[in-house]
């Protein structure tokens, strides 16, 4: 990607549905980082504490493309993402996250726990998400896009805590070159396959549908920005 590319164009198009799985916001940022204009996952972003320049920060470092140039022309094209996000939500047209009518309402609150893992692992299940996570009514549907249209240009994969299962299933399908072979559609049906595991580096034999202990907390996106806060400016 250019200096001069703030919209990672070697990501997929918004059009594209999300996969129904549970992810993080580390992994919408680095495979769906268009998809920040759905109101449903701006609003995610929002609420549990990410700002534009960290959202703009994490779709970077993922595409290998985290330079002061492209850094600031990209938070700068998001700026108006979460005001159209409100408007398409809230069907108005002046929506500023910053009004005063808006900080104490239930959409902009930080995920609280849900008594149970069961119970905080459904709060980043896109499939689960109520309201439903749908684009905004002006993007046009395209089909379910492949996993190696997903990971194009994708250099550093989410990893660690910040890795949940579709980020498995990606990099199982990319180190057995079958990327092109199945769309978001297939990624439960390759993570629950017994027969599948992990692709290097990590340990041998661990199964796709693991999740990392953050996803049964009601901090798993909170924490997925303070890891994103803690990467250091490379200028």
């Amino acid at each position: 990607m250019s200096s001069t590319d703030s919209k990672i164009e070697s990501a997929v198009p918004r059009g594209h549905p999300f996969p129904p799985c549970t992810m993080s916001t580390r992994e919408i940022a680095t495979y769906f980082p268009h998809h920040t204009t759905y109101p449903e996952i701006m609003f995610r972003y929002h609420r549990n504490g990410w700002n534009l320049a960290q959202i703009a920060k994490a779709q970077l470092i993922a595409r290998d493309a985290y330079d002061q140039d492209t850094f600031t022309k990209r938070a700068q094209s998001m700026r108006q993402q979460i005001g159209t996000a409100g408007n398409e939500k809230y069907g108005i047209h002046n929506f500023s996250a910053s009004d005063v009518q808006w900080r104490g309402h239930p959409d902009f609150q930080p995920f609280t726990n849900q008594g149970s893992a069961a119970a905080n692992q459904a709060l980043y299940d896109i499939s689960r998400a109520n309201p439903p996570v749908l684009p905004p009514s002006s993007v046009r549907p395209l089909p379910t896009a492949t996993l190696a249209q997903v990971a194009h240009g994708v250099v550093e994969h989410p990893s660690g805590e910040d890795a949940g299962p579709f980020t498995a299933a990606i990099r199982w399908a990319l180190y057995h070159g079958v990327a092109d072979q199945y769309t978001t559609d297939d990624v439960l049906s390759i993570v629950n396959n017994p027969v599948n595991h992990c692709a290097p580096p990590s340990a041998p034999g661990q199964r796709l549908n693991v999740l990392p202990a953050g996803a049964s907390t009601h901090r798993w996106d909170q924490d997925c920005r303070d890891r994103v806060q803690a990467v250091a400016r490379p200028w």
